[in-house]
This record gives structure tokens, sequence and C-alpha cells, in this order.
């Protein structure tokens, strides 16, 4: 699997967004530092987490020995005497995984140098596969890396014992990779009387369902956003998976803003929403927005406008989101798709006759 990277702060668009223009699908685009983010940098010890997911551990356990018959990283192990380094568990379990200690960086091709405290100190973590396999005893969850707590990776670390919030406990319940996240408290510029807040912050795995999640088209990141999101993420790369996608390609969750031309907070204020600029499918070319939306059809005249078409069907029809807003909404969506969670709403913009129930949502 591919270098996961820290998703910087949301590439905001030309036009609706307030920013810079988003880059062509399959651009890569070196992300900056999340602007009013503090990292929490707690994983998977303990505080916060269901049963394990352990697809897979027999063979992703293979090929893990270390020196003198004692146990490498990601092992399953009962104790230290088995391990290279140590035996980490999760709060009140009898099995962990073994850990090396590292300084930022890991010998092994493959592992990742994981902070469990936020911290520099470091143990190398194999890194999750793409299906998300780990040994018995660990499960897939967001990592810092060690001293630079900026970077982090999709790893196998030791189950977490209980004290997540519900919302939590079904992430782990649906197999996805996450960490707490913090967002620290801020306005929106020129806005003091609004406080952008979001509600059960969490990083959230790369790849989902074999969808990747890649911020303005380069490598499958972590995103921050709130758990509710994250749970309609889930959904939403279940969807898409079934229609063909490999990978989605957008410009960003998070952002302290508030809507175009209102003094209203944007549901990105939020962590609750999402513009999407393209789709890589497993089979075919990417599909881009911009390119390939046509504009007030709905009975498109190519592939590709079909395509789109249905999946903002899908995402609306299958309530995967509340609010999906597409480039026949106004002229500030003419290169994304964008989707949240505004409440009391259902409303998708298609044609010249908007498909509405309940009412248009925030951007």
């Amino acid at each position: 699997m591919r270098a996961l990277v820290i998703l910087g702060q949301c590439a905001l668009m030309a036009s609706g967004c307030g920013g810079r223009t988003p880059p062509e699908p399959s651009e890569n685009v070196k992300d900056g530092a999340a602007g009013g983010l503090q990292p929490l940098g707690e994983v998977a010890m303990a505080g916060g987490g269901a049963d394990v997911q352990e697809a897979g551990s027999e063979g992703r356990a293979a090929g893990l020995a270390g020196l003198d018959g004692r146990a490498g990283a990601g092992a399953p192990c009962e104790d230290d005497a088995g391990c290279e380094g140590r035996c980490l568990k999760g709060e009140g379990a009898a099995s962990g995984l073994c850990a090396t200690p590292c300084g930022g960086v890991c010998e092994r091709a493959g592992d990742f140098c994981a902070s469990l405290s936020g911290g520099s100190e470091g143990w190398c973590a194999p890194r999750c596969g793409d299906q998300g396999a780990c040994p018995a005893g660990s499960r897939c969850a967001v990592a810092e890396r060690a001293g630079s707590p900026e970077q982090r990776e999709v790893v196998c670390l030791p189950a977490r014992g209980e004290g997540a919030t519900a919302c939590q406990r079904q992430l782990d319940a649906l197999g996805v990779a996450w960490m707490r996240g913090r967002v620290a408290p801020s306005h929106p510029e020129g806005s003091p009387g609004h406080l952008c807040e979001v509600r059960d912050p969490v990083w959230v795995g790369g790849t989902l369902h074999g969808v990747a999640l890649s911020p303005g088209g380069g490598a499958p990141s972590p995103d921050l956003m709130s758990c509710e999101m994250a749970l309609a993420v889930e959904k939403m790369s279940r969807v898409l998976s079934q229609k063909g996608v490999a990978r989605v390609q957008h410009i960003g969750v998070y952002s302290c803003r508030t809507l175009r031309g209102s003094d209203r907070l944007s549901q990105h204020a939020l962590g609750s929403a999402m513009d999407i600029v393209g789709f890589e499918m497993r089979r075919g070319p990417t599909i881009s927005v911009q390119r390939h939306w046509e504009k007030d059809r709905v009975e498109p005249r190519t592939r590709q406008g079909q395509v789109l078409l249905e999946i903002a069907r899908a995402l609306h029809e299958e309530f995967v989101f509340n609010v999906v807003l597409t480039p026949d909404y106004n002229a500030a969506h003419a290169d994304h798709l964008h989707v949240d969670l505004s409440p009391d709403r259902h409303f998708l913009s298609l044609g010249p006759d908007q498909a509405l129930l309940g009412f248009p949502g925030g951007d």
C-alpha cells in the first residue's frame, strides 16, 4: 500500500469555496498544514473502541519472525518474552502485538514508526493491507509518526478497550480505521460571532471498501471530519465500490468558514461536508466533474456524464448525505459535487428543475 500523508487544510476552489482553483483529477498536489488543527495523538492503546476486526490475521502474521526466534513488529503476543521489543496490549486485553522501538523511521519495509502517546517515542507497526487485514489482537487504526505528528498512516495497533463514543463504536463495528482528532476553537474570517466546532472529531483512514480517498488527487490520506461524517463517508465508499469507483478525488472536508455571500456557517466548518472533483474507475478513464458533467441534462449523452449522474442520484436516493449539490446548482459548483449533512434537508440539484425534498442546505 502506498504511503499515506497528512491531509492539509481544505484546498479551496476559486468559485464557491473561496480560495484556489482545484487541480484536475489525477494531478498530484503537495498538501499544506491544516490551519487551526491540533492533533490529539492518542491511538489504539486504551479509551475508545470496540471489538477488533481480525480479517486475514493468519496471513498477516506470516513472515513476522524477528531475531533469535523472537517475533518482530506486527506478530501477535502474550508477553514481552516472545517479542524483539515489547508486547503492546490494549487495556484489559490478554494478548497484544509485538512492536520494536524506533526514532521516527523503521528499518523493515512496510513498517511505520507510530507514536502511541503523541510524543517522540515510537514503536514500529505494520501498515494495514488494502483489505484492512491485521493479526489477532489488533486492528487497523490511524496513527501519527513519532516525532512528526503531522504525518499519519493506517497501521495495525493493539485493540482498544471500551470507552469510545457510540459513534466511534459504530466505526469499529464497520471496520473503519480511525483516530481521535481535535479542532482548536476558531472563528471564520470576518465572523467573530461564529465558532467552528467539529462534534466528535476523528481522523479516518484513506481507503474504505477498496475506495481510496485522495485529497487533491494525491495519495490516499487520513482525513479530519466529524464522526457522523465518517459514518456517511463509509457508506459512500460502499455505494461507490459497487459502481466501480477505485478512488475519490476531493478538495477538502474541514474548513472554518461561512457560506459564500452569507453569514451562516458552512457545513465544512462543522467537518460535515466534502467537495469531490473526480472519480478514478477500476476500469476505464478517470471521470472529472468539471469536464464531464453535462449541465442541465437529465439524460446525459456520454458515458462519463451518465456515471456522474448515477453517482449523484445514488448518494441522494440512498440517503448517504442530506444534500448533494452538482454543477447544475450554480456557477460556484461548476467543478465539483458538494455533499453534506445539513440537518432537516434532503436535496439534490439536478437539471433545470431541482429535485427537492425539504430545503437546500449549506455549501
